[in-house]
Protein backbone atom coordinates (compact mmCIF):
# COMPACT_ATOMS: atom_id res chain seq x y z
CA UNK A 1 0.00 0.00 0.00
CA UNK A 2 1.21 3.16 -0.65
CA UNK A 3 0.46 6.51 1.00
CA UNK A 4 0.26 9.87 -0.74
CA UNK A 5 2.09 13.13 -0.26
CA UNK A 6 5.00 13.45 2.29
CA UNK A 7 4.43 12.90 5.53
CA UNK A 8 5.63 11.04 8.09
CA UNK A 9 3.32 8.64 9.70
CA UNK A 10 2.84 5.37 11.45
CA UNK A 11 0.13 2.78 10.67
CA UNK A 12 -1.66 0.44 13.21
CA UNK A 13 -4.28 -1.67 12.21
CA UNK A 14 -6.21 -4.45 13.83
CA UNK A 15 -8.46 -7.56 12.87
CA UNK A 16 -10.94 -9.68 14.31
CA UNK A 17 -10.63 -11.81 17.05
CA UNK A 18 -9.76 -14.71 15.25
CA UNK A 19 -10.29 -17.20 11.96
CA UNK A 20 -10.82 -15.05 8.26
CA UNK A 21 -11.60 -11.57 8.55
CA UNK A 22 -14.51 -10.27 6.62
CA UNK A 23 -14.68 -6.85 5.21
CA UNK A 24 -11.96 -4.44 4.98
CA UNK A 25 -9.29 -4.59 7.59
CA UNK A 26 -9.30 -1.64 9.92
CA UNK A 27 -6.43 0.74 10.55
CA UNK A 28 -5.53 4.02 12.28
CA UNK A 29 -3.32 6.47 10.57
CA UNK A 30 -1.14 9.10 12.52
CA UNK A 31 0.41 11.50 10.93
CA UNK A 32 3.70 13.22 12.95
CA UNK A 33 2.69 17.14 11.89
CA UNK A 34 -0.86 16.47 13.56
CA UNK A 35 -1.53 16.27 17.58
CA UNK A 36 -3.85 13.17 17.21
CA UNK A 37 -3.59 10.04 19.42
CA UNK A 38 -6.14 7.78 21.26
CA UNK A 39 -5.98 7.79 24.86
CA UNK A 40 -7.21 5.59 27.67
CA UNK A 41 -7.21 5.76 31.32
CA UNK A 42 -8.05 2.90 33.62
CA UNK A 43 -9.93 3.42 36.62
CA UNK A 44 -7.50 1.02 38.59
CA UNK A 45 -4.29 -0.51 38.31
CA UNK A 46 -3.55 -3.81 37.01
CA UNK A 47 -0.05 -5.82 36.91
CA UNK A 48 3.03 -3.39 36.11
CA UNK A 49 5.18 -6.32 35.86
CA UNK A 50 3.23 -8.99 33.62
CA UNK A 51 1.97 -8.03 30.63
CA UNK A 52 1.91 -8.64 26.63
CA UNK A 53 0.88 -5.54 24.15
CA UNK A 54 0.44 -6.62 20.23
CA UNK A 55 -0.38 -4.50 17.18
CA UNK A 56 -0.45 -4.90 13.31
CA UNK A 57 1.93 -1.71 11.90
CA UNK A 58 3.24 -0.25 9.38
CA UNK A 59 5.96 2.43 9.25
CA UNK A 60 5.39 4.85 6.37
CA UNK A 61 8.67 6.59 5.86
CA UNK A 62 12.48 6.72 7.48
CA UNK A 63 12.21 10.13 9.87
CA UNK A 64 14.31 12.06 12.16
CA UNK A 65 11.71 12.22 14.74
CA UNK A 66 11.36 9.14 17.13
CA UNK A 67 7.33 7.86 16.32
CA UNK A 68 6.12 6.45 19.42
CA UNK A 69 3.91 3.20 18.83
CA UNK A 70 2.40 2.99 22.17
CA UNK A 71 3.07 4.48 25.37
CA UNK A 72 2.22 4.93 29.42
CA UNK A 73 2.08 7.93 31.74
CA UNK A 74 1.98 10.80 33.50
CA UNK A 75 4.45 12.95 31.35
CA UNK A 76 7.43 13.56 33.49
CA UNK A 77 8.03 9.99 35.49
CA UNK A 78 6.18 6.94 35.82
CA UNK A 79 6.42 7.06 31.79
CA UNK A 80 6.85 4.06 29.65
CA UNK A 81 7.18 3.87 25.51
CA UNK A 82 8.13 2.04 22.58
CA UNK A 83 9.00 3.73 19.50
CA UNK A 84 11.00 3.80 16.45
CA UNK A 85 14.43 5.19 16.49
CA UNK A 86 16.16 7.48 13.59
CA UNK A 87 18.61 4.45 13.36
CA UNK A 88 15.45 1.79 12.74
CA UNK A 89 15.42 0.41 15.97
CA UNK A 90 12.93 -0.08 18.07
CA UNK A 91 13.53 1.01 21.56
CA UNK A 92 11.42 0.22 24.90
CA UNK A 93 11.82 2.57 27.86
CA UNK A 94 10.42 2.19 31.79
CA UNK A 95 10.70 4.82 34.50
CA UNK A 96 9.24 3.04 36.87
CA UNK A 97 6.16 4.32 38.79
CA UNK A 98 7.04 5.54 42.89
CA UNK A 99 10.98 5.97 41.05
CA UNK A 100 13.79 3.92 40.80
CA UNK A 101 16.14 3.90 37.84
CA UNK A 102 14.84 4.16 34.09
CA UNK A 103 16.02 1.82 31.56
CA UNK A 104 16.20 1.49 28.02
CA UNK A 105 16.95 -1.25 25.71
CA UNK A 106 16.81 -1.77 22.06
CA UNK A 107 16.53 -3.93 19.44
CA UNK A 108 19.59 -5.40 17.74
CA UNK A 109 18.17 -5.90 13.98
CA UNK A 110 17.28 -2.51 11.92
CA UNK A 111 13.77 -1.91 10.09
CA UNK A 112 13.85 0.03 7.10
CA UNK A 113 11.16 -1.81 5.09
CA UNK A 114 8.04 0.61 4.21
CA UNK A 115 6.43 -1.51 2.02
CA UNK A 116 4.80 -4.01 4.31
CA UNK A 117 2.72 -4.15 7.42
CA UNK A 118 4.00 -6.27 10.22
CA UNK A 119 3.30 -7.99 13.77
CA UNK A 120 4.70 -6.76 16.89
CA UNK A 121 4.52 -8.57 19.69
CA UNK A 122 5.47 -7.19 23.37
CA UNK A 123 6.00 -9.54 26.39
CA UNK A 124 6.68 -7.77 29.47
CA UNK A 125 7.39 -10.68 32.54
CA UNK A 126 9.84 -9.00 34.16
CA UNK A 127 9.14 -11.23 37.30
CA UNK A 128 11.02 -13.94 35.56
CA UNK A 129 14.56 -14.89 37.05
CA UNK A 130 15.78 -15.43 33.43
CA UNK A 131 17.39 -12.19 32.52
CA UNK A 132 16.82 -12.87 29.03
CA UNK A 133 13.18 -13.99 29.16
CA UNK A 134 12.23 -10.64 31.28
CA UNK A 135 11.04 -8.51 27.78
CA UNK A 136 10.83 -10.58 24.76
CA UNK A 137 10.17 -8.74 21.31
CA UNK A 138 8.35 -10.38 18.49
CA UNK A 139 8.83 -9.25 14.79
CA UNK A 140 6.18 -11.31 12.77
CA UNK A 141 6.72 -14.03 14.61
CA UNK A 142 10.17 -14.21 15.23
CA UNK A 143 11.98 -13.19 18.56
CA UNK A 144 14.23 -10.40 18.30
CA UNK A 145 17.78 -9.79 20.81
CA UNK A 146 17.93 -6.74 22.80
CA UNK A 147 20.82 -5.10 23.31
CA UNK A 148 20.56 -5.44 27.35
CA UNK A 149 18.14 -7.05 29.70
CA UNK A 150 15.81 -5.04 32.09
CA UNK A 151 15.91 -5.44 35.80
CA UNK A 152 14.17 -8.28 37.91
CA UNK A 153 10.53 -6.94 39.23
CA UNK A 154 10.77 -3.32 37.11
CA UNK A 155 7.68 -1.99 37.22
CA UNK A 156 6.05 -0.23 33.92
CA UNK A 157 3.23 2.30 34.03
CA UNK A 158 1.47 -0.17 31.28
CA UNK A 159 -1.41 -1.08 33.48
CA UNK A 160 -1.57 1.62 35.37
CA UNK A 161 -4.05 4.09 36.30
CA UNK A 162 -2.37 6.69 34.49
CA UNK A 163 -2.98 7.80 30.42
CA UNK A 164 -2.31 4.84 28.27
CA UNK A 165 -1.52 6.24 24.55
CA UNK A 166 -1.17 4.89 20.98
CA UNK A 167 0.52 7.36 18.57
CA UNK A 168 1.79 10.24 21.16
CA UNK A 169 5.06 9.87 23.99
Amino acid sequence: MSLPGNINQLLIGAAGAGGEVEGPIKSLRFNSADSAYLTRTNSSAGSLTTWTWSAWIKNSKFINTYPCLFSAGNGTSDRFFVRYESGGFWEIFSDPPGGGASERHSTTARFRDFSAWGHIVLVWDTTNSTASERVRFYFNGVELDLDGTFSQNLQSSVNNNVDQLIGKE
